[in-house]
């Protein structure tokens, strides 16, 4: 499958869950008092630090050993005890993060914690071994109705009772793991009959490193909100975490839609052609991933002012300033290292050396966040969040290409920029021509002038790729 019909497929699947977030994140700035609010952010980025660290290692283990026809009930049977265990352990990680953090509501945070991590962690398992069977188009359905259910249910909860974060956190909750039941029983019905191939032991061996890469890695994710939550409370974490969230999630949305194909892509071609095929497809995907990714950083950073202005309260919107410019960098880097350059420590399964590496930067993170967190609030945080990210980013890329060296696609990177550079001009000309106009119709305006010139220059540069797809479209038209 190429990156791009690998991206199409499972873009509507990650980009309406990912839209109905960041649309939930907004409206409860509108309804959340600010500290709540800070609350509500720190659910996810508690119940996120619990899910990917105790069990992130165990789909990742199902995926690469059930890759290539090698996924059977028995194999799904081993991950889902083990996905039981750990959430298990996960239970009481989660009440101690809350009883340290939220010394004056442990209970009701716990609860909401422990709930988020059950429904999430049951739907990633569910999706797993959907991504096994190639049921891509299942896969992307049971995602947009969880998006739409999740924001339903939590806008409801958050309208009837609008003083308290527990109320949307189980609302969402409980809708996310109606369609978990749904993703693994499809999942799960698709596998071979066949018998056990994998051991609890198997399991453990393969992916047990990555257990302890998991906890260091997501901590560094969201040790930015947790010691600012920490040193300056809920309410500075709400007034970091919406901008955190515009700035980011579009950028998360279409990586994720890459990597969601991706990666099962790139194991086969390992499986089957060994590190030179797999070199080359990780060229292609760094290639890809900048002319996907580039282009719109550069659109929101010229637009910041408005999306920031359109999107949220003016109390949110007046702190976004710089903030939102060094998120937006941070979030360059961790998807360029988690799309492209950590997949070759999988592939190889060299998880020590990424351990290694990550002590590092955990220690490096640390530190900064000690010292920039009390003397500068949110920038402080976000300062944390760019450093630590580009930071592993050049590790990454340093150890992995002694493993798999992949070649920088200079021409598709030199497209990119040329993408980045012409459709910020184009945008920049139409916010200097609107001069004075709300922010909601210099950012519709801007948004609609970047996706045509991006659409543009992207059919010149693949011509042919473009005439393809007007003779298939034209076939269509008149096969109907």
């Amino acid at each position: 499958m190429s990156s791009l019909k690998s991206t199409a497929i499972y873009l509507p699947g990650i980009l309406l869950p990912r839209v109905a977030a960041l649309g939930l994140i907004i409206l409860m700035t509108h309804l959340l008092p600010k500290a709540e609010y800070g609350l509500l952010t720190l659910v996810i980025t508690v119940g996120e630090l619990v899910d990917t660290s105790l069990t992130t290692w165990v789909r990742l283990a199902l995926l690469r050993l059930g890759a290539g026809g090698q996924a059977s009930r028995g194999l799904a049977n081993v991950v889902l005890s083990l996905v039981a265990l750990m959430t298990a352990l996960g239970a009481g990680v989660s009440l101690i993060i809350s009883l340290v953090l939220v010394p004056d509501r442990p209970l009701q945070f716990w609860i909401a914690v422990l709930a988020y991590v059950v429904s999430i962690t049951s739907l990633r398992v569910g999706l797993a071994l959907l991504q096994l069977n190639d049921r891509n188009l299942t896969y992307s359905v049971l995602e947009m109705c969880r998006a739409v259910l999740s924001f339903a249910a939590a806008m409801t909860a958050a309208v009837v009772i609008n003083d308290n974060f527990l109320a949307p956190s189980l609302a969402a909750a409980m809708s996310t793991f109606v369609v978990a039941m749904i993703a693994l029983h499809k999942g799960y019905k698709g596998l071979h009959r066949t018998e056990q191939k994998f051991s609890f032991r198997d399991i453990v061996v393969f992916a047990g490193p990555l257990l302890f890469l998991s906890a260091l890695a997501i901590f560094a994710n969201a040790m930015d909100r947790l010691i600012l939550q920490y040193m300056a409370g809920a309410a500075a974490v709400g007034a970091y975490a919406a901008v955190y969230a515009i700035a980011r999630q579009p950028i998360d949305v279409l990586a994720n839609s890459l990597n969601a194909g991706g990666y099962p892509a790139l194991v086969r071609r390992y499986e089957t052609g060994g590190q030179r095929e797999a070199a080359a497809l990780l060229s292609h995907q760094l290639g890809f991933l900048s002319k996907l990714l580039l282009p719109p950083a550069c659109v929101m950073l010229v637009m910041q002012q408005d999306l920031a202005h359109t999107l949220l309260p003016r109390e949110y919107a007046e702190q976004s300033g710089p903030l939102f410019a060094i998120i937006l960098a941070g979030a360059l880097a961790f998807n360029f290292r988690t799309v492209i350059f950590d997949n070759i420590f999988h592939l190889e399964r060299r998880y020590r050396i990424q351990l290694q590496y990550f002590v590092f930067v955990l220690a490096a993170g640390t530190v900064l966040a000690a010292i920039a967190i009390p003397r500068f609030g949110v920038i402080g945080a976000a300062l944390v969040f760019v450093t630590w990210t580009t930071l592993a980013l050049m590790l990454s890329w340093f150890y992995g290409r002694s493993l798999i060296p992949v070649k920088l696609p200079n021409e598709d990177i030199g497209y990119a920029l040329l993408l980045s550079g012409a459709c910020s001009a184009t945008v920049s000309v139409v916010l200097w021509l609107m001069h004075g106009q709300p922010h909601a119709m210099r950012l519709i305006a801007g948004g609609l002038v970047a996706t045509l010139t991006y659409l543009l220059l992207l059919a010149v540069i693949h011509r042919e790729v473009a005439k393809e797809f007007i003779r298939q479209r034209d076939g269509a038209t008149r096969a109907a």
